[in-house]
């Protein structure tokens, strides 16, 4: 999916056929410099510790299900172990 703001708006390419989609995505798909969405990842690492991850724990609201809140702790348990 393609960022349509900074609000993560995620609108998907429709067409007639697949050929339809695939030249628009061509034209759609790549770095911008002018969004500050799009990220470039030149180096690659499989070393969990070169790589610095944020987490909003504010992001683990009440409103969440148990099942939600459970995966997003457990996530961060992981993270933070792997560090």
């Amino acid at each position: 999916m393609i960022l349509y703001s900074s609000s993560n708006d995620c609108p998907g390419l429709i067409g007639h056929s697949i050929e339809d989609i695939e030249n628009v995505f061509k034209i759609v798909d790549g770095e911008c410099e002018f969004d500050s969405n799009c990220l470039s990842f030149k180096e690659e690492t499989n070393d969990m510790k070169k790589i610095r991850v944020g987490i909003a724990k504010e992001f683990l609201i009440k409103e969440l299900s148990e099942f939600q809140s459970q995966k997003y702790e457990s996530l961060i348990t992981q993270l933070e172990s792997d560090s």
